[in-house]
């Protein structure tokens, strides 16, 4: 694996190894328990596809998660000292604790997190943990940078293998978790959306990192790339897709050789064709041409806005993970929220005649109860709808809800201080042509999952990947800030 790039022998004062880090990368979305060979329900209703998600594939990368944090922390406990970085992570956690108890919610929601997210206190300790790490761990071996571009990669050609069975309907993440096959391809995700999280800045982190491969190995490079970019148009992300393919006509223009453009023409390509492959006649070919997405994030946003007033404390604290929808159970605008869940469902040729809020024993069994009628053939549907809306679909737009302004910030400044630094001329005209190439890589990564998180939230499965490129960033603009000298980053070479 390390053979794959041309990497200096120079190491100084036994950086941390990284092992762990980079076989996170690898083995993160692979986590899963395949609970379906030990007990197989009669009936698979909704509550029990959630039991599923939530015990087969969350909390096997929770649990992965906490692993890696501690096997981070062991190697890199000595060079952990107080640097901006980790005072954000810090001042972080604090307001999620006192954001989650804000929320007055059960105990076991604040520490957990919500349904189908597991996105609570625990996983926001060891996220951060795992984000401190992988700082640490960089800062001191920028050689790893190459390693996990590899790791990534091989990475996002393993899910395209497992969406390819899944378009055939051959699936044995289907079998093994939900007992029959899923209706909409996601790897070992939960949805072709999250996946297209993990596969983007894989996908950039590895088109940039081409010029850093050996010759030997740049076929087998190749094909990965080309391969994996398929996965992605498999997923139907559009956000994701038309990221990709403008952050490669800026590699284009920025390598400048003939075969980087011929690269370029191939995977857009395959991009375009990707979805007309054969498969099975359950799965649908996604419009990469529709703006529905953007249709429906806008009302998401103008629905979390007027709901900002139903938080208590808010603006100086938001409502813990769960903000949006405890505000939404609490008092909800019926209409505005119906029209919404039916356009994000797909059902708008559907008419409603009423709907109602009917509350539920708990607070989070509290439903909308709607008479709506279909238009091609005026058939009456009654139906009890629970609120699943629970996130802003905009990363900070999120973060302000859940942890309130100050959280907003943090999270403002964790993601847009590398590429402030990054941008700067002193940073982008070093000599050392072989360094260039991983700040080019970095930073347009970092970029692209901002690009993504316009229309997106954070997700357990691909949160922790994005803070480790984010990560990267930071330990580069740390390194050259505290005066580096160039031998000091030979490990790049």
């Amino acid at each position: 694996m390390i053979a794959l790039f041309k990497f200096s022998d120079h190491i100084q004062d036994k950086p941390p190894s990284g092992r762990w880090l980079v076989l996170f990368c690898l083995i993160y979305p692979l986590l899963f328990f395949p609970g379906s060979l030990l007990s197989r329900p009669n009936v698979i209703d909704e509550t029990v596809v959630f039991a599923i998600v939530e015990n087969y594939l969350l909390l096997p990368k929770l649990l992965g998660l906490v692993l890696f944090a501690v096997l981070g922390f062991l190697d890199t406990k000595k060079y952990w000292k107080l640097e901006a970085f980790t005072i954000l992570f810090t001042l972080h956690l604090i307001l999620v604790l006192l954001s989650s108890l804000n929320a007055r919610d059960t105990w076991t929601y604040n520490l957990l997190g919500p349904d189908r997210r597991f996105d609570g206190v625990l996983y926001q300790i060891f996220l951060s943990v795992l984000a401190l790490n992988a700082f640490y761990t960089i800062k001191n071996n920028f050689s790893l940078i190459k390693q996990i571009g590899f790791c990534l990669l091989l990475s996002c050609c393993i899910q395209t293998v497992l969406l390819l069975f899944q378009r055939f309907g051959f699936d044995p993440i289907g079998y093994l978790v939900y007992i029959k096959p899923l209706s909409i391809p996601a790897g070992t995700m939960t949805h072709p959306g999250i996946l297209a999280a993990w596969l983007l800045p894989s996908l950039v982190l590895a088109f940039f990192l081409f010029s850093c491969v050996k010759r030997r190995y740049l076929t087998v490079y190749v094909f990965g790339l080309i391969f994996a970019s398929a996965g992605l148009a498999f997923t139907g992300n559009r956000t994701s897709i038309y990221i990709l393919l403008f952050f490669l006509l800026i590699w284009v223009i920025l390598e400048r050789k003939i075969q980087v453009l011929l690269l370029f023409l191939i995977t857009g390509l395959t991009i375009i064709i990707a979805p007309f492959t054969p498969k099975t006649a359950s799965i649908e070919s996604p419009d990469v041409l529709s703006t529905r997405t953007l249709e429906t994030r806008i009302k998401i946003w103008d629905l979390a806005l007027k709901l900002m007033p139903q938080i208590p404390n808010f603006p100086l604290l938001g409502g813990g993970p769960d903000a949006m929808r405890l505000a939404l159970l609490r008092d909800p605008p019926v209409d505005k929220y119906i029209k919404l869940d039916l356009m994000e469902s797909g059902l708008d040729n559907y008419k409603i005649r009423s709907s109602t809020y009917v509350p539920g024993q708990t607070i989070r069994e509290s439903t909308f109860k709607i008479d709506f009628v279909y238009l091609d053939n005026e058939q009456n549907v009654i139906q009890n709808r629970a609120i699943y809306l629970d996130k802003a679909h905009n990363l900070f737009l999120d973060r302000l809800i859940s942890f309130g302004i100050f959280g907003a910030l943090i999270w403002m400044l964790i993601y847009c201080v590398p590429l402030t630094f990054l941008f700067r001329k002193q940073q982008l005209k070093l000599q050392d042509t072989n360094f260039s190439p991983l700040i080019y890589a970095v930073l347009a990564t970092i970029i692209s999952i901002v690009g993504y998180y316009t229309l997106w939230f954070p997700v357990i499965q691909a949160e922790p990947l994005h803070l480790i490129i984010v990560s990267m960033g930071w330990a580069i603009v740390v390194s050259q800030r505290q005066g580096k000298q160039k031998d000091e980053l030979s490990p790049l070479a």
